[in-house]
């Protein structure tokens, strides 16, 4: 007897209360709850960091191509007498367009007869895919061939998307203009050029999409086909 009851005695003081139990499920679920928050909120940065170097990447070549064409501006005579037109025309397609200008950014091909000056155009055109981001594409518009008697051979580049207005202005050395044309400017071309694109908000779940914006000085290249007057000292 005393055996057995010592038996009892012990399997009973090893065994856990009822109170034990669901204090220790009380501290698994607290535990699990916390993982489940962590869990969630690293998925949450995982996709907007994921969302932002997305955007980042287009807008980083957006802006370079943008200073490039702009560091280029060429200022031009003859047949190319508008060198800078904002508001302009789309060469062929007669589409309205926020920017024309002739710049020096060609690429130099042997397949190819053109030289590196290039007309760009920009321009919003409606999305050819559908995108989540809403708003338009900003395309950038070439025209290779200068001399083109016919339509111009026209290439058109999508360099943005989800873009909801775009917005060129001139500064002439003493106040930005919002509009330039190099034929009735008093001078033909602005000392500095300033792009800002605003973004569409969409269906984008992120913090949103900030403005990019541009700012690149005019240099003013002298024409190719320009002779020095007399008296001019050439090279020095």
């Amino acid at each position: 007897m005393t055996r057995r009851g010592n038996q009892r005695r012990s399997s009973t003081d090893s065994a856990f209360t009822l109170l034990e139990v669901l204090i220790a499920t009380l501290i698994a679920a607290i535990v699990l709850a916390a993982m489940n928050a962590a869990f969630y909120a690293a998925l949450h940065l995982r996709s907007v960091t994921t969302n932002l170097v997305e955007n980042s990447i287009p807008q980083s070549h957006a802006a370079s191509v943008l200073k490039a064409d702009l560091r280029g501006t060429l200022i031009t005579g003859g047949t190319m007498a508008v060198s800078i037109e904002s508001p302009g025309t789309e060469s062929g397609n007669n589409q309205p367009t926020d920017l024309d200008i002739y710049t020096t950014t060609g690429v130099l091909r042997n397949d190819q007869p053109w030289g590196d000056v290039q007309k760009v155009s920009y321009l919003l055109k409606d999305s050819t895919n559908a995108s989540r981001l809403g708003g338009k594409d900003l395309v950038r518009a070439v025209t290779r061939n200068l001399l083109a008697s016919t339509q111009p051979d026209l290439t058109e580049q999508p360099l943005l998307s989800g873009v909801s207005s775009v917005q060129f202005s001139f500064y002439d050395g003493a106040n930005w203009q919002t509009s330039w044309d190099s034929t009735s400017a008093v001078t033909p071309a602005p000392q500095a050029i300033k792009v800002h694109v605003e973004f569409a908000s969409g269906n984008y779940n992120g913090p949103g999409r900030l403005p990019l914006e541009v700012l690149v000085p005019v240099n003013g290249q002298v024409p190719s086909n320009s002779v020095a007057t007399a008296g001019s000292v050439i090279g020095g």
